[in-house]
C-alpha cells in the first residue's frame, strides 16, 4: 500500500491517474458494465456499499468479524476485512480506524499513519485519532511529529472531545514523548 502512496505522490501522478480512469471508463462502456445500475449509482456519489445494496447491519457484521480477527491476533484476516470495508464504505470512520490499527499491529507504521490521517480528515476533533497518529510517528522514529500529534490530542480533549480516560492517555503520551526528547 505504501508503494501506491509513494507512486501517487510523484510529479505527473494526477495526469496518470486521470488517464487510467478515462481508459477504465471507456473499457466499462465497451463491455456494457457502465450501464449497470450499481456502477451508475457509484458514479452518482453513492459509496460502493450503498451501490450494491449492503445495509448498515450487514456492514456491521463484517466489521465485527474483522474486529474479532484483530483481537485474536489474526492480523492478515483482519487486514483483508478492513481493507474491504474501507473500499466499500470509505466514509465510515471506524473502518478506517481499524485498518490503521491492523497496519500498526503488523509494524507498518508509515501506512498506518496514513490511515489515521484519513481518519482525522473525516473526524478532525477526535483525540483518539491524534493519539494513534502520534503512536505511529513515535514508532517510526519521528518523535517531533509524535509530540505535535499528542499536543493536538490534549487540545481536543481540552475542547471537550475526549473522555477522562482519553485525556489521561493523551497527557501521559505527551509527557512520555517530551521526556524522551530531553533525554
Amino acid at each position: 500500500m505504501s508503494g501506491i502512496i509513494d507512486m501517487l505522490s510523484k510529479p505527473g501522478a494526477d495526469e496518470a491517474v486521470q488517464s487510467a480512469m478515462t481508459q477504465a471508463f471507456e473499457a466499462l462502456k465497451a463491455t456494457g458494465v457502465a450501464q449497470d445500475p450499481r456502477v451508475l449509482a457509484a458514479m452518482d456519489g453513492l459509496t460502493p456499499a450503498q451501490a450494491i445494496g449492503l445495509t448498515r447491519e450487514q456492514l456491521q457484521v463484517i466489521y465485527t468479524l474483522g474486529y474479532r480477527k484483530f483481537l485474536a491476533g489474526d492480523y492478515a484476516a483482519a487486514q483483508d476485512v478492513f481493507t474491504y470495508l474501507v473500499g466499500v464504505d470509505p466514509l465510515h470512520t471506524p473502518n478506517i480506524y481499524m485498518a490503521g490499527m491492523v497496519l500498526f499491529a503488523q509494524g507498518h507504521h508509515a501506512v498506518a499513519a496514513d490511515m489515521f490521517l484519513m481518519f482525522l480528515a473525516l473526524d478532525a476533533t477526535n483525540p483518539v485519532g491524534y493519539l494513534r497518529l502520534g503512536d505511529c510517528w513515535l514508532a517510526g522514529g519521528e518523535r517531533d511529529r509524535a509530540v505535535e500529534a499528542y499536543k493536538l490530542a490534549v487540545a481536543e480533549c481540552a475542547n471537550g472531545h475526549g473522555d477522562a480516560q482519553t485525556t489521561d492517555e493523551a497527557k501521559q503520551r505527551l509527557a512520555m514523548a517530551t521526556q524522551e526528547m530531553k533525554a
